[in-house]
């Protein structure tokens, strides 16, 4: 009739004695000597029809292994067909229905281990080892969207009640391949950027650690280049990229803000070195070139305090043990075909108390002679020299 419904089919084996073991169920094609195979189509029907007053929807397909109440539960193995020849194994594709009509969403794909009372089961997606290949790629993306955004991609590990959250590392392949010419080949790169954009600006980009509501100090941001035992180590580049009709990007470093406390220290150091007739590593802090205008200011000062004394301003050489200590030169640079700039050592302006001092010393010696002092104006060849 119109409004009836069709019987089930069930193939199970019987059930087990009670120290038995319940029999298999087998569904499989025969075997082929010059073709394929027979395929094995498991799908329910389709569904029609405008649904009023009753369920809708196509059936669904449940593949489950049995409960057990004393030993470990049954297995689900999916896998395609081998290959005893150069040819390529089958491939296994999880996708959900297709959602081409107007209005309609595609279903979710969900792998997933399931909840436990002490550890969950692990989830593990990757390729298969080659011997004389590349080992498979894999691809983790959403799809893309013509008319609005595309989908977010989060990538996190399960929050903890009483212990530590758990780690996500992102590390590319390693290798201990040596080539014919005796020539190390690299290990795998690493990028995080965020997309391109063609019209609007580019997302942005955060490395940092999480914050901490009531613990002692949020984590650390390490950014380092890796150990090298016979050559030179990596370098660390932090640069904005380049702008052909605006302002490139500023590149700020600041330490934090503290409520109650001390603010962060900022540290600039280069490399140190133990070998003997090697110097340590140099700072170079320059502004950026001008090939048609004048390049960029420095500026080196500690910041205003309005409610208390502000922050000394050091400029200094190391001290030297079996050696000179290093010179300070303060001079600005030369000009061509104008001015060269000059030099300004003033202490700072005040309202109701005395000016800063300037002082001009040589150092001290215990056995030797002082350093000498020298003020003099500088050389013109066409010109007047200064007073």
């Amino acid at each position: 009739g119109l409004s009836s419904t069709s019987g089930s089919v069930s193939i199970r084996s019987a059930n087990a004695g009670e120290r038995g073991i319940s029999g298999h169920v087998n569904v499989l094609t025969g075997t082929s000597s010059m073709g394929k195979s027979g395929a094995i189509l498991l799908s329910t029907g389709n569904a029609f029809g405008s649904g009023v007053g009753v369920p809708t929807g196509s059936g669904a397909i449940s593949v489950t292994a049995g409960v057990s109440s004393v030993g470990d539960g049954g297995d689900i193995q999916l896998s395609t067909g081998s290959v005893l020849s150069s040819a390529t194994s089958g491939n296994v594709r999880i996708v959900s229905g297709d959602a081409t009509a107007t209005g309609a969403s595609s279903g979710y794909v969900s792998l997933a281990s399931h909840d436990a009372d002490r550890t969950s089961g692990g989830v593990s997606v990757l390729t298969g080892d080659t011997q004389n290949d590349l080992s498979g790629s894999m691809v983790l993306a959403t799809g893309s969207s013509a008319l609005s955004s595309s989908g977010s991609l989060l990538l996190s590990a399960g929050a903890a009640g009483s212990g530590d959250g758990g780690d996500v590392s992102i590390v590319a392949g390693s290798t201990t391949t040596i080539n014919a010419l005796d020539s190390a080949f690299e290990s795998g790169r690493l990028f995080l950027s965020s997309g391109d954009a063609r019209t609007f600006g580019t997302g942005g980009v955060t490395l940092q650690s999480g914050s901490s509501g009531g613990g002692p100090a949020t984590g650390d941001v390490l950014v380092s280049t890796g150990l090298a035992t016979f050559g030179a180590s990596g370098n660390v580049l932090v640069r904005t990229g380049n702008a052909n009709n605006g302002e490139s990007g500023a590149v700020s470093v600041v330490g934090g803000t503290s409520t109650s406390s001390a603010g962060g220290n900022f540290v600039v150091q280069a490399g140190s070195t133990t070998a003997t007739n090697f110097a340590s590593g140099s700072v170079e802090i320059s502004s950026g070139p001008g090939t048609t205008s004048s390049s960029g200011h420095v500026a080196i000062g500690s910041a205003s305090a309005p409610n208390g004394a502000s922050g000394f301003l050091s400029l200094s050489s190391g001290h030297a043990t079996d050696g000179s200590s290093g010179g300070i030169s303060l001079l600005s640079g030369r000009s061509t075909r104008g001015n060269s700039g000059s030099i300004i050592l003033s202490a700072g302006s005040v309202s109701t108390g005395s000016s800063g001092d300037v002082a001009l010393l040589t150092g001290e010696v215990l056995g030797g002679s002082s350093g000498s002092m020298s003020l003099v104006t500088g050389n013109a060849a066409l010109g007047f020299a200064g007073d």
